[in-house]
């Protein structure tokens, strides 16, 4: 969903302060995007861990192998810490780079996500 302080929130941003910079269109086809996607992912969620009577499991659940459960936890903590890593200081900014926007625009993202999965919440939660 792109909250902070994961690593996706980071890379999200930087794509609506590009399209906000460029063009209208493709910033309203990117909130929509950021929408659509809390919603899923809130619907999964609320599927999987509120209602699990809603799920249509054709067996019983298990764990995986060690050999793919470790590069799943690898891959989660550093998505969890990747987004406090200065990263920007190893590379040259680019000219074409958008201006920062300020909080405003990451407020409105933040909240259009949350929007997402509360909707996503209110209606799968039964």
């Amino acid at each position: 969903m792109g909250i902070p302080p994961l690593s996706g929130f980071y890379s999200k941003e930087a794509i609506l302060a590009t399209a906000h910079h460029e063009s209208s269109l493709f910033f309203i086809i990117a909130i929509t995007v950021v929408f659509l996607t809390a919603f899923f992912i809130g619907r999964l969620l609320t599927i999987l861990f509120i209602n699990p009577t809603q799920r249509n499991d054709k067996g019983h659940a298990h764990e995986s192998e060690s050999s793919m459960t470790w590069p799943l936890i690898l891959l989660a903590v550093c998505s969890v810490f990747a987004g406090w890593v200065p990263i920007h200081m190893f590379f040259r900014q680019p000219e074409m780079a958008a201006p920062h926007e300020g909080g405003s625009l990451a407020l409105l993202s933040v909240g259009v996500a949350l929007s997402g999965v509360v909707l996503a919440f209110l209606l799968f939660r039964n």
